[in-house]
């Protein structure tokens, strides 16, 4: 039972690090590169 938890844990962990990851990458860099864009037209 806790090998199953530790297992649920670790997955849990590296999907919520992926979500979190995008949703940085979409309020922060994707604004940014367009700004970027932009700046250099």
């Amino acid at each position: 039972l806790m090998t199953l938890n530790l297992s649920v844990y670790i997955a849990f962990t590296i999907v919520f690090s992926m979500v979190l990851s995008a949703i940085i990458y979409y309020l922060i860099e994707k604004p940014a590169i367009d700004y970027a864009h932009k700046l250099t037209r």
